[in-house]
């Protein structure tokens, strides 16, 4: 999962900027793939054109948002699937994992 990968290689990183790097990542394939799919192929799969704060009607300030609060949510359940599975450290509480989108804290194990 995309949340292992960014909290596996910074363990350490916050969550606030776990979600940042996560929803950039996203992003970043949403537009590539919408330059293959959309623009390229023509295939014209979406469009976000009419949506304000759009980028080439392939991606768009509103689902950026949406990733970005969906991240903690990936963060955590990443976390809770190699606890169950690998042992590894227990992780936070969800509610826990959203508190970290406003503190400065870093990440840590319970």
């Amino acid at each position: 999962m995309l949340g292992d990968l960014v909290n596996e290689k910074k363990p350490k990183m916050s969550i606030l900027k776990q979600s940042c790097l996560i929803t950039a990542i996203i992003l970043l394939a949403e537009y590539v793939t919408g330059l293959i799919v959309n623009v390229w192929l023509k295939l014209k799969v979406w469009d976000y054109s009419q949506f304000k704060f759009h980028l080439n009607g392939q991606i768009c300030l509103n689902y950026a948002t949406l990733w970005f609060l969906l991240s903690p949510l990936l963060i955590w359940s990443g976390d809770t699937i190699r606890w169950l599975l690998f042992n590894e450290a227990k992780p936070l509480s969800l509610l826990n994992t959203y508190k970290g989108l406003v503190s400065t804290k870093k990440t840590c194990k319970i």
